[in-house]
């Protein structure tokens, strides 16, 4: 009877294919191709107890089309597969959701790739052959150990038989996570070991299947067993799903597929100003930072990625820092850039994020023992995506390391455990930081203001300030507005219709479309307005008396910057070219964040040392030798015995008092003589007394 429903249900098989698939299996087979995809929704309308029985009992279903395709007429029929793609929802679960009860169903999830094996060979089946009868015995090796043969069938000879052959496939395992968004309030993501085999880990696929990519997996759920230290298997068990049909989905702006209609759709609204309605739907509950919600919608356009004569890469991701006093809305303006990107990842530095979560782990590999294997972290997660880093001040100095390499060169490199790999990581970097002192102080130099290395400041090509100071006309205007969103009655609700990009997913469409179809080149006038600016700029840096030290306004690194801008604003008008009215915004939020910071007000021009600190600033250097040369002009007029005080040296309280009558602080000045000090040019050669050293 068991036969019989066999033979019955490959007949079953049989006439599904015959009705809906024989040409295109006829045309795989042709072309070398021992594979048919077959969509579940075809299944369901051909026979609805064969598509239920295929979800609770997949092995057998999938066995039954296998031995179907053999019983065609066609060359090459054996060992083709059979994969099924489109499952009903009612058959999506998320990673969480796998329970004991769905063990060996048919089911579909998602998540992104987190982590990837290399590929090794595994035996599907072993030739024994018998040591007294030299008979033969082909044994599956369905299970984790290899399983030989009890007796011989022949001769009944039990003992050692001789393993002549093995079959092998290709086999890689895979770990996804569950993706941030569809997690409910402070659940933890969960995990799944994926196993893929034969044509699944083909090298186009493996190519394909980085790591952050987001990947659809229909297959079935087994049980690991799990063996203890002492050698018997525990009675918890691990699981993982055996992949029949995998796809790659929304892995970043170049996956998202866009109609004609659609596209007709976006070179219309290219023509309404799209910064300017960008802008408006972007965190509308969050009152005011017009200049900063333009920056940050450009930096999502991203610039225009080059290779050089030279094979120099040049990055056309911008990074930006953002500065800001507690309480005016860094994070929530981060939270709401989330919804216009298809691939991100977010990094709390207060939640104790470590470098190797930022770039990469050398983990042990579970799936093939004694090996190790690269577990990816948020940086390389977010390749072709957008880092958001929050409270960047709070990570450890050590851990923040790992941001220099994938902020410049966009990649990270490992070396560890033998491994020696170079992990793509072009993600653009939103970051937010708190001041040192808890408010931003327009005054002081940033970098005095930031738990922050300078050579990571200098990473970024923008760092906006964001601050909190009572002003009545915005006190009245900030308060109305924060009131009407609570009562849902703001303006943009009624707008909303006008303005398409409140429609999340058209926003992603028309960035997508700017990002893979416009590479906008500069023009003559706008080539001209932006070297005319910086030229004129770092004409103020020249010293016109000899006394002045000399201040940096701007350097090469700002000028990329205002590069990259330029070509993201064209991008946001779907244009080809950068404009002079292209180039003229990026200087103008260039030139706007170089004033927050780099303003020096006490000599009244632009310093950028003010912001990076990589070196003194001008103001700094003019007091360091103003000090200086006091210090030598008291050396000379001061009487010294040199039979009594060979080495009286000057009162630091003259140095002092002679500095207040500069100009100098007295904190400024204990300041600069202790680091002339520590600098090795002058010394003190007894308490209260300072000299130079000749």
């Amino acid at each position: 009877m068991l036969e019989l429903n066999v033979i019955e249900q490959i007949k079953r098989c049989h006439d599904f294919i015959e009705e809906y698939y024989y040409n295109i299996l006829q045309e795989n087979l042709r072309k070398g191709q021992k594979l048919l995809v077959v969509d579940y929704q075809d299944l369901c309308s051909y026979d609805p107890n064969m598509a239920d029985e295929l979800i609770n009992n997949p092995e057998d279903i999938l066995v039954g089309f296998e031995k179907a395709i053999e019983q065609f007429d066609m060359e090459n029929s054996n060992g083709c597969k059979v994969r099924i793609k489109n499952l009903n929802l009612s058959n999506h679960y998320t990673i969480g959701d796998i329970r004991s009860d769905i063990l060996g169903k048919f089911v579909c999830l998602n998540g992104f790739l987190l982590r990837k094996s290399v590929v090794r060979p595994r035996v599907t089946s072993c030739l024994f052959e018998c040591p007294s009868c030299n008979d033969t015995m082909n044994i599956l090796q369905l299970e984790g150990t290899l399983k030989e043969p009890t007796k011989c069938k022949n001769c009944g000879t039990k003992g050692k038989f001789h393993l002549t052959e093995k079959e092998y496939v290709d086999v890689q395992s895979l770990v996804i996570q569950e993706k941030q968004e569809e997690l409910e309030g402070s659940a933890q993501p969960q995990r799944i070991d994926i196993l893929l085999k034969e044509d699944l880990v083909a090298p186009f696929k493996e190519k394909k299947m980085n790591p952050g990519c987001i990947l659809l997996v229909n297959g079935i759920v087994k049980e690991v067993p799990v063996l203890l230290r002492t050698g018997e298997i525990s009675t918890t068990y691990n699981i993982m799903v055996e992949a029949n049909y995998v796809e790659i989905i929304g892995e970043s702006f170049e996956d998202i597929s866009i109609t004609e209609e659609q596209e007709g759709k976006i070179k219309e609204i290219a023509k309404r100003d799209p910064l300017k309605l960008l802008v408006e739907a972007t965190a509308p509950t969050i009152f005011g930072h017009e200049k900063l919600k333009e920056a940050v919608i450009l930096q999502i356009f991203s610039g225009v990625r080059k290779t050089l004569q030279d094979k120099r890469e040049i990055r056309g991701d911008s990074h930006i820092l953002i500065i800001g006093d507690p309480g005016v809305a860094k994070t929530a303006l981060i939270k709401a850039l989330t919804k216009l990107t298809p691939k991100w990842q977010y990094v709390s530095g207060g939640g104790g994020a470590s470098g190797v979560g930022i770039a990469a782990a050398v983990v042990k590999d579970d799936f093939f023992k004694g090996g190790f294997t690269l577990d990816a972290g948020a940086g390389v997660l977010a390749h072709n995506g957008m880092l958001f880093f929050d409270e960047l001040d709070k990570m450890k100095s050590e851990e923040r390391s790992a941001l220099h390499e994938i902020m410049e060169s966009q990649c990270f490199t490992v070396h560890k455990a033998g491994i020696n790999a170079t992990l793509m990581a072009r993600a653009t970097v939103l970051a937010a930081a708190n001041p040192k002192y808890g408010r931003f102080d327009p005054n002081v130099e940033l970098h005095t203001q930031l738990e922050l290395p300078p050579t990571l400041i200098n990473r970024f090509d923008l760092v906006f300030a964001l601050t909190d100071r009572p002003n009545e006309s915005s006190d009245d205007k900030m308060a109305r507005h924060i009131l009407k969103s609570h009562r849902k009655k703001l303006e943009f609700d009624q707008l909303s219709p006008n303005n398409p990009f409140f429609d999340r997913k058209f926003a992603k469409e028309y960035i997508a479309f700017a990002k893979t179809n416009i590479f906008p080149e500069l023009t003559d006038e706008a080539e001209e307005l932006i070297h005319n600016y910086y030229t004129n700029l770092r004409k103020q840096g020249n010293p016109e008396e000899e006394s002045r030290a000399m201040a940096v306004p701007i350097n090469a690194r700002y000028l990329e910057g205002i590069i990259r801008i330029g070509e993201q604003s064209a991008r946001a008008r779907l244009s080809i070219k950068v404009t002079k009215e292209d180039a003229q915004r990026a200087i103008d939020i260039v030139d706007y964040c170089l004033r927050q910071f780099g303003y020096d007000p006490a000599k009244g021009w632009i310093d950028i040392d003010r912001i990076s600190g990589v070196s003194v600033s001008a103001s700094k250097r003019e007091k360091f030798s103003l000090i200086l040369e006091i210090i030598k002009n008291c050396e000379r007029t001061e009487i010294v015995d040199d039979s009594e005080n060979p080495a009286k040296g000057v009162p630091i309280n003259d140095i002092i008092s002679i500095c207040k009558l500069k100009g100098i602080t007295e904190e400024e000045a204990e300041s600069i003589i202790d680091k002339l000090r520590v600098g090795g040019d002058i010394y003190e050669p007894r308490a209260g007394f300072i000299q130079t050293i000749h």
